[in-house]
């Protein structure tokens, strides 16, 4: 609490400015003509560039100040140079830790974040909704595991000085990147990002733009939305042409109860008008949003269906509601691709036609299966311009600090206990100056 410093710092200007303006009483003289003087009090007036009693001044100033640091919360902090060496891996790195170390101190230039305090923190790669999550979905699944690990080590080792963060892919690469730029001014240091993927392997999205797709909706409705969003702009955004190609890959989008029997080679969506896909649980509630390849429309669309926990085994989630609930999947058939859209559309309105709408017409035209990747180490790698000193521990570790509390917890007792002394102190000089007949300072 740094005001209360302040305040003590405050109070010594005033107690020294109190020593300037103070006034002795003149010595009692035995005249035989006192008889003539008015009978008043009498003052001798003096102006003095020092203050009075400046042992009695430097007693007050010192007990005042230990008092104001007491109360302030003090916290002594050790100099040093010590450095949390943080790893955030994927949980297939724990069976190879010591390979794990070998590939992050290889990338380190200087010995600071090789000779540092190692912390290891792992990312789940559990199955949730039907899909992966952890770094394996999202690399900066990584982000909030650093800072709440970080904020844990710095608060215990009050010696730290700054933190490392090194963050290794997951064996085989992460799913997606696109968060990265979101969460990356969370950190406030450098990253260093690992990989153990060979140069050559996958490292960009499959590239579909060679291929004619061509997108059929059928539908009961002659103004149905679907059919909308694909005549317009949408297609032609998912890289889909319409030129003389090697390959043509024919989507069927069925709005209407079909015989899947009749489900052919290509990608083929069930999308009922309804909102309720077979063999989806009916429900009725209100949500605001859905997400697909990483963009989020919202809406005040209403959820119509639910998928089965048995269904999701079968099935790879493509699309997600805000709460998380599954929105679309999609399932091979035969070797073909299947997908299942549990959306219901508003019955008026053009939802579809905006930008935010991209994701999922993307997703449901795209080839069946193909849009995890591994995110190559360009996308991810700091900028060394902006990023270039390590995150300061300090910068952590106020998070799991107590701000009332000093550090170490008997410094308070012991500054307020000189403040105490030095008080005393003060008291036995005037009480002894008083004993003798010195003149004491008074206020003016």
């Amino acid at each position: 609490m740094p005001w209360v410093l302040g305040a003590a710092v405050f109070g010594t200007i005033a107690v020294t400015a109190l020593h300037f303006l103070s006034v002795r009483r003149p010595p009692v003289l035995l005249l035989p003509t006192a008889r003539f003087l008015a009978n008043r009090d009498a003052r001798a007036v003096s102006r003095s560039t020092q203050p009075s009693d400046v042992l009695l001044l430097l007693l007050r100033v010192l007990a005042l100040l230990f008092a104001g640091i007491a109360f302030a919360g003090p916290r002594w902090t050790p100099v040093s140079r010590r450095v949390v060496n943080l790893i955030v891996a994927d949980r297939s790195w724990m069976r190879d830790s010591s390979a794990l170390l070998t590939l992050v101190h290889a990338g380190h230039t200087s010995k600071s974040g090789v000779d540092g305090d190692n912390r290891m923190v792992w990312s789940d790669t559990v199955a949730v909704n039907g899909s992966l999550s952890g770094m394996r979905a999202e690399l900066a699944a990584a982000f909030p595991l650093a800072l709440r690990a970080a904020s844990q080590v710095t608060a215990t080792l009050r010696d730290a000085d700054s933190v490392a963060l090194n963050i290794v892919l997951p064996l085989g690469g992460s799913a997606s990147s696109e968060a990265w730029r979101v969460w990356r001014t969370a950190w406030p240091g450098a990253i260093r990002v690992y990989s153990s993927v060979p140069t050559g392997l996958a490292s960009a999205p499959i590239n579909d733009s060679s291929m004619r797709v061509v997108v059929q909706v059928t539908s009961a409705d002659a103004d149905d939305a679907v059919t909308a969003a694909y005549a317009s702009h949408a297609v032609a955004a998912a890289g889909a042409s319409f030129a003389p190609a090697t390959q043509t890959r024919t989507v069927r989008v069925l709005r209407q109860a079909i015989d899947t029997t009749t489900i052919g080679n290509d990608v083929t969506v069930l999308w009922p008008t309804d909102g309720v896909p077979a063999h989806w649980r009916a429900v009725n509630d209100t949500v605001g949003a859905f997400a697909a390849r990483g963009i989020a429309m919202v809406a005040p669309f209403t959820r119509r269906a639910r998928m089965s926990a048995e269904l999701l085994r079968t099935s790879r989630a493509i699309a997600w509601w805000s709460d998380g609930d599954v929105a679309a999947v999609e399932q091979m058939k035969n070797g073909a691709c299947v997908r299942h859209v549990g959306i219901a559309l508003p019955s008026s309105g053009d939802v579809l036609l905006s930008e935010s709408a991209r994701g999922l017409l993307d997703a449901l035209i795209a080839p069946c299966g193909v849009q995890r990747r591994v995110v190559p180490i360009a996308e991810v790698a700091d900028d060394p311009t902006q990023h270039a000193t390590l995150a300061v521990a300090a910068a952590l570790r106020i998070a799991n600090i107590d701000e009332t509390s000093s550090q170490p917890a008997w410094l308070a007792p012991l500054l307020l206990l000189i403040a105490l002394t030095l008080l005393f102190v003060e008291w036995a000089v005037r009480d002894r100056r008083r004993a003798l007949g010195t003149p004491t300072p008074e206020s003016a």
